[in-house]
């Protein structure tokens, strides 16, 4: 991936929204969401777990999530919640008989901080049906002109007749878009460091994604390898709070808590203190590289989280700030092992450590500064593909050139006493040949023993 397309990419992101689907199960929700991507509705079975789908709307790229609407999932809902720009609740109006169910269930989510200023669209699905419940009534039932915290609308609708429908997504992604602050890259930047660690804590890749030294970095290393690898691997979830790596591992440049510590060091100057110090950090003691011995002055989402999946003998670790989603980094985890997977067939660490280039351009594929660019693997695998061919062309052109070039210097060399140089020529002369193109190989390559430039003994490929 090109420097272009990763800024055509970064652009496009701007004016990305995002949307979940929730409601009881029942009410339609897949069918509405199949209608929005002009997808048959013949066959439609209920969604367990849930479904990412991307459609484009009047110049934004929306990412819809679709989200299972059994009784059993709804606690899992709020995975889901985070950077959340709009609602889409789908009522079945031919089912009076959980309407207080479909209210109570709704309300839940007008309670969530996470999901504050969400626009949302109450889709009063099934109006085909006789004896449906009208969208005046639903709007009573579900008290929805109690509703402060958000901007609503109720839309009567069918997915199955395909009634209504683009009505009220195009008001939702309207009302979303008026809201919509563009982001510069660097305040997006919600994955701060990208790791693969085996059993014995050695990095066989890391990325971080802000400047860092390289005592840093070890430290880091050891530190999430010790948070990872004290977990029992049957333990319920792969993700765990890591308060202690939040001063060692500060947001990128550009951030409002940047220019924070970047005032604060003026500051020091300013009052003569030590410049060993690091502002981003208030000590107790003279300055050490302690995590407990400083005093934690960040907001609640800049605190950091280690999520991780342990494969064989391998970490593959992600660690983010509290503002992204964790389903949906195990998510990202998955996408890219299996990536790593497909491009060497059953990827294992040996192929991290003699493939290392090409790893970490799969890695680069998917996460940029922070950023998701790419969660297609067939995508990334193309894209992986193209690079190999690439790489393979060069080597072979400027192989053949080195090869052509050390015969026109072979031949040049030996024309003056040999006359035509030819195949023959060199049969016939032994060890003369053999003694002027160890000579010659000299010249490319130095001898064993010494050589002038200091580069390491190789012999020629002539010999």
């Amino acid at each position: 991936m090109g420097l272009l397309s990763i800024i055509q990419k970064n652009k496009y992101k701007n004016k990305e929204l995002r949307i979940l689907f929730l409601g009881l199960d029942n009410a339609g929700k897949t069918t509405t969401l199949k209608h929005f991507m002009h997808e048959p509705i013949d066959t439609v079975s209920p969604t367990f777990g849930f479904s990412i789908r991307t459609l484009s709307r009047d110049g934004y790229t929306i990412n819809i999530w679709d989200v299972g609407g059994q009784k059993s999932l709804r606690p899992y809902w709020r995975n889901y919640f985070e950077k959340t720009d709009g609602i889409v609740w789908v009522v079945d109006s031919g089912d009076p008989d959980r309407i207080d169910d479909c209210r109570e269930e709704l309300w839940k989510l007008l309670g969530e901080e996470r999901l504050a200023g969400a626009s949302v669209l109450v889709l009063a699905n099934k109006q085909d049906l006789p004896g449906a419940l009208s969208p005046e009534a639903l709007r009573r039932y579900l008290r929805l002109d109690d509703i402060q915290s958000h901007s609503w609308r109720i839309q009567a609708c069918s997915a199955h007749t395909g009634t209504h429908m683009d009505e009220g997504l195009d008001w939702l992604v309207s009302d979303m878009a008026s809201r919509l602050y563009y982001y510069s890259p660097s305040t997006l930047m919600t994955i701060r460091a990208a790791l693969i660690i085996n059993n014995y804590g050695r990095p066989r890749l890391t990325k971080f994604y802000s400047t860092l030294s390289t005592d840093r970095q070890q430290a880091l290393i050891q530190l999430i390898f010790q948070l990872v690898s004290q977990r029992d691997d049957k333990a319920v979830c792969n993700f765990l709070d890591a308060p202690e790596l939040t001063p060692l591992l500060p947001p990128a440049s550009g951030d409002a808590w940047t220019k924070l510590r970047e005032q604060e060091r003026g500051q020091a100057l300013c009052d003569e203190q030590s410049p060993a110090t690091d502002p981003w950090v208030s000590y107790d003691e003279a300055p050490s590289a302690k995590a407990s011995d400083a005093t934690r002055r960040w907001r609640p989402d800049d605190e950091l989280r280690v999520i991780y999946r342990h494969y064989a003998t391998l970490y593959f670790v992600l660690v983010v700030d509290q503002s992204e989603s964790e389903l949906g980094i195990l998510d990202l985890i998955q996408v890219i092992v299996e990536a790593l997977d497909r491009c060497f067939e059953n990827v294992c660490e040996l192929d991290l450590i003699f493939h290392f280039d090409e790893v970490h351009a799969i890695v680069d594929q998917v996460i940029q500064g922070g950023l998701v660019l790419e969660t297609s693997i067939a995508e990334i695998v193309d894209a992986n593909e193209d690079v190999a061919q690439a790489r393979k062309a060069s080597s072979s052109s400027s192989g053949a050139q080195a090869a052509l070039h050390a015969a026109q210097h072979a031949s040049a060399l030996l024309a003056p006493s040999w006359g035509q140089v030819s195949l023959n020529n060199l049969a016939e002369r032994g060890t003369e040949a053999w003694s002027a193109l160890q000579q010659l190989g000299g010249q490319y390559w130095p001898v064993r023993g010494g050589s002038a430039l200091g580069r390491p003994p190789m012999r020629s490929a002539f010999l």
